[in-house]
């Protein structure tokens, strides 16, 4: 009797979805229960990017009468029922929606997902969404305490990050920017900025900023570039003791 009234019921909402125009042709009602928007999964949009290593969780929502949905599901990118781990990730089931829940997103969990169920017993709903992770901003070789030594002829503020897309990096000091070109002392390079004949006015606050532009990811670091202390006391004592010697 259930099955018969389900039945039932999807046969009133074709027919409530259709009807004939002045040439007898079959048309679609506007305004009309449409089957296809049946299922909605959250957040919205065909292609998510997640960082790896950050919890998450994809919503698939029933948005039609629960009771004429059945077998409810969450397929992985090998289109096969997917494995649960609990420590790691799961599936949570309610009345009205199923969640597929990421204790940590990897980079193996890239792929399409599927939802999918049965409406009205013998019709087939899909929605899909495309997770893609990537390795966030992890600053890999940048002190924020840097010591050079005032003449040397060159000296690196070290700054190495790692990230997947790869980050690209940018230099500024007291608010001004800084860039290959704009001074023959100052180079960017690959593994930090590289001084030349370093000065007393080189000492202070750099931003090294590390940018990745399809995920919208940016994180800065402060780092402070100093006289090494070491080298400053050895200094001050051969200026004492040439004071005292008359030199």
């Amino acid at each position: 009797m259930e099955r018969l009234l389900s039945t039932l019921t999807f046969g009133v909402l074709l027919i409530s979805a259709v009807s004939c125009d002045s040439a007898g042709r079959w048309k679609r009602n506007e305004g009309s229960s449409n089957i296809n928007n049946a299922l909605v999964i959250e957040p919205k949009g065909d292609e998510i990017e997640r960082p790896i290593g950050q919890p998450y969780i994809l919503t698939c929502r029933i948005t039609v009468d629960p009771a004429l949905v059945s077998d409810l599901k969450w397929l992985g990118p090998d289109n096969q029922t997917i494995r649960e781990e609990p420590e790691r990730k799961f599936i949570r089931h309610e009345q009205s929606r199923i969640q597929l829940v990421f204790r940590e997103v990897r980079e193996n969990d890239t792929g399409l997902y599927h939802c999918q169920a049965s409406y009205a017993s013998n019709n087939q709903l899909s929605k899909s969404v495309r997770l893609k992770s990537y390795l966030p901003i992890t600053w890999v070789d940048a002190p924020e305490e840097q010591y050079a030594t005032l003449g040397e002829e060159n000296e690196m503020i070290t700054c190495v990050v790692k990230a997947s897309p790869a980050a690209t990096l940018s230099w500024s000091k007291a608010g001004k920017q800084i860039a290959t070109g704009m001074s023959d002392r100052y180079a960017v390079e690959q593994g930090g900025l590289r001084i030349s004949e370093v000065r007393q006015e080189d000492e202070g606050t750099y931003s090294c900023s590390a940018d990745v532009v399809s995920t919208g990811e940016y994180q800065v670091r402060q780092i402070r570039f100093m006289w090494d202390p070491d080298i400053r006391t050895i200094r001050l004592m051969d200026t004492c003791y040439m004071l005292r010697h008359g030199f």
